[in-house]
């Protein structure tokens, strides 16, 4: 306001220098906006607020990525492939479930089995086992790997 004062003060000086009018000061107490100005700063101010939110969510979803990266970084892929038996199995248990296995998954799942199970009499290999897998959870889900194995070949 001090400024719009200052600007209008020199601007009056100027003018009614000529006619032997002498301007001590100028005070603005009131300003109107037009309406669409008004209303054009507000959708800025909005903007600008849903563009800060936007940008939050996006850090905090990439904040919880990073978490689960460095979490999985840790786990071994015996482990991993546990947690996925254990995901395979839950989403068997609706009606009419087909699960589509990639490629990569089929070899993966058969080297795993390969180095836990002994070929010749299909039993589990306990100390090939990693400490948190442990038999009893192996053996649940030994008929699962072995009939899946079966039936890639």
């Amino acid at each position: 306001m001090e400024q719009i004062n200052n600007k209008i003060k020199t601007s009056l000086i100027e003018i009614s220098s000529e006619w032997g009018i002498k301007v001590t000061s100028v005070e603005l107490t009131d300003i109107k906006i037009p309406e669409d100005i008004l209303a054009a700063m507000h959708e800025q101010k909005a903007a600008i607020q849903k563009k800060l939110a936007v940008y939050e969510l996006a850090e905090s979803e990439k904040a919880k990525i990073l978490a689960v990266k460095d979490a999985t970084d840790q786990l071994s892929e015996k482990t991993v492939i546990y947690y996925y038996l254990k995901a395979l199995e839950k989403m068997a248990e609706g009606q009419a479930s087909k699960i589509i296995f990639p490629m990569e998954l089929t070899n993966l799942l058969e080297k795993v089995t390969d180095n836990i199970i002994n070929t010749k009499t299909k039993k589990i290999i306990p100390e090939k086992i990693e400490k948190g897998l442990n038999e009893k959870q192996l053996q649940k889900y030994l008929p699962l790997l072995q009939k899946f194995i079966q039936n890639k070949k």
